[in-house]
């Protein structure tokens, strides 16, 4: 996978875990799960969705078309002043390493850290001196919580931390050990209770996924949930050993005014400030759910979820990798897959789009009828299908909304003829696939008929004033060729014909008018740049040319796209 699509997926996975994690976050609210062990559930249930989402959604592998396959092949030679390819490759590196090597920099600086967290582990579990066995509480605690640990204490700790998996230590700073019997005892429960529940190995992988996702807000305010959601859980846990809730507030007020420093260690912290004011409101909030309510919010949450990580998915997609190239052979048929088949009249400008996807592999053909609302200036701004097969309306209206009219032409309708162009055969990597881009693939074969018509139409003008060359032009995904003047004419000279090409007869009128020449008229310089002005403003795509007549004459032509 090259470096580009990393990134472009990397930025995909991203909106789609804002997507995910922010419709869960408002459905938290609207749907308020009563129990901290079901907000448990439901948070790390959300944060493992968003891990294994990249490998349960469909990666699109996209595929070479064939219009790029002929872009490449009549692509012409890069000029002496373009870089060459290896310098190309420098400047694209340089462009797509920056954000991998800052991204690649950030996990691995949260990487160090967290060796460095369990190298000050170990460092405090040396230097702890051992907790008395006969401490006041001690024992009590042991017994309510069926758990056991080795008891330490410490001044280099700001409060209690929990940490090990096969033997759990507990280090207790020299504050909570002087607090008074029952204060101590709950606390002693609450960290035990995290060594019954093993909850310190949830920390450590929370904390790496913290650091290869640490540039995503979304995640760390997840597993802020989950970490808050835990505590709750314990809290209720400990209430429901020592059966009083102002005896837990008390311990965690109490640690809250000894913590003098922050701990950058691994572990299981009693206190973490920023929880505090949500942890005793839960506490002294006395609000159960029925079981029955429960279970029908969690099911309402799971199905807006999914819907939300369906469409986020549909939104940004995953791409697999490089295109896949793509041989393929083509025989063209006449006329063109969308035609105007009416309402063309006083255009000067637009497109028939492409022939819709869905419509090709339906095999569906017809013709679309749409009502044109055209404003004073020519531009189209509204139009309504008046019939037309369903597939085809929003190509059809989407085509016109782009039009041009001559000013004044006022409302109409179009009837744009959607036909089916040949099958076509394509080969990618050695399967046989029937695909139907009948404007795309044709492109080779009329880029071929329109060089030589323009090389004919060269020949002919050979010995005029004016002699014109080829010149290849990038129009969104096709390659056209069109003719440029070699400004070979000298000025002023008399003006003898005026004409247009692929200009309506009732909009030439409107052009003249415009440019202000007439056929008699000593034609300047200034006279032909004031033409061109008056031409553009009409429409920004006409051009204005002008060559000899052959006969000491000259002859103004202007052209439409």
């Amino acid at each position: 996978m090259s470096g580009s699509i990393w990134l472009k997926d990397l930025a995909a996975y991203w909106l789609q875990i804002v997507v995910l994690v922010g419709t869960a976050a408002l459905l938290a609210r609207v749907l308020p799960l009563g129990s901290p062990a079901a907000r448990l559930v439901y948070w790390r249930a959300l944060l493992a969705a968003c891990l294994v989402l990249p490998f349960l959604q469909p990666w699109r592998t996209p595929v070479e078309s064939p219009a790029s396959v002929a872009r490449a092949v009549l692509a012409p030679a890069p000029a002496p002043h373009e870089p060459a390819p290896a310098a190309q490759g420098s400047s694209r590196w340089r462009i797509v390493g920056s954000p991998v090597v800052l991204l690649a920099a950030g996990t691995a600086l949260r990487l160090s850290w967290l060796a460095l967290g369990f190298f000050g582990l170990r460092r405090l579990r040396r230097r702890a001196a051992a907790l008395a066995p006969e401490l006041p509480g001690l024992a009590e605690a042991l017994r309510r919580s069926g758990a056991s640990a080795e008891f330490l204490t410490s001044d280099r700790v700001p409060g209690p931390i929990t940490f090990g998996l096969r033997r759990a230590v507990i280090i207790l700073p020299a504050s909570v050990v002087a607090m008074e019997s029952r204060l101590r005892e709950t606390i002693l429960c609450h960290e035990l209770l995290h060594v019954r529940r093993r909850d310190w190995i949830h920390e450590v992988v929370e904390e790496c996924i913290r650091a290869v996702l640490w540039f995503h807000p979304a995640v760390l305010w997840l597993i802020g949930r989950i970490r808050l959601s835990r505590e709750q859980v314990v809290d209720e846990a400990v209430i429901g050993l020592t059966h009083s809730r102002e005896q837990c507030v008390e311990a965690l007020v109490a640690v809250a005014a000894s913590r003098t420093k922050t701990a950058l260690v691994p572990a299981t912290p009693f206190l973490r400030r920023s929880l505090l004011k949500e942890r005793v409101g839960q506490i002294w909030r006395d609000k159960h759910m029925t079981k029955r309510r429960l279970i029908g919010s969690l099911a309402a949450c799971s199905a807006v979820l999914l819907l939300a990580t369906g469409g986020a998915v549909w939104m940004f997609p995953l791409q697999a990798g490089a295109p896949e190239k793509v041989a393929f052979a083509v025989t063209v048929k006449e006329g063109q897959p969308v035609q105007v088949l009416s309402g063309g009249a006083n255009l000067l400008h637009g497109g028939t789009g492409e022939y819709p996807r869905r419509a090709l592999e339906k095999r569906i053909e017809g013709d679309v009828i749409v009502d044109l609302t055209v404003d004073p200036q020519g531009l189209v701004s509204d139009a309504r299908v008046v019939s037309g097969p369903d597939e085809l309306r929003r190509a059809a209206l989407e085509s016109v909304l782009r039009w041009h009219y001559a000013p004044g032409t006022g409302s109409t309708q179009v009837v744009l003829g959607f036909r089916l162009p040949e099958e076509i055969m394509m080969k990618v990597d050695s399967r046989d696939v029937h695909v139907f881009q009948g404007r795309e693939v044709e492109m080779r074969v009329k880029h071929e008929h329109a060089v030589a018509k323009l090389e004919a139409e060269r020949e002919a003008l050979e010995g005029k004033d004016v002699a014109l060359h080829l010149e290849r032009k990038e129009r969104g995904d096709s390659g056209t060729w069109e003719l440029h003047e070699r400004r070979d004419v000298r000025l002023p000279q008399k003006l003898t014909q005026i004409r247009a090409e692929r200009i309506p007869d009732s909009v030439l009128g409107t052009l003249t008018s415009r440019m202000g020449l007439q056929i008699g008229d000593m034609v300047t310089e200034d006279m032909l740049k004031r033409a061109q002005l008056a031409v553009r403003e009409i429409d920004e795509h006409f051009r204005v040319m002008f060559h000899g007549d052959g006969d000491g004459g000259l002859e103004v032509v202007v052209i439409a796209p």
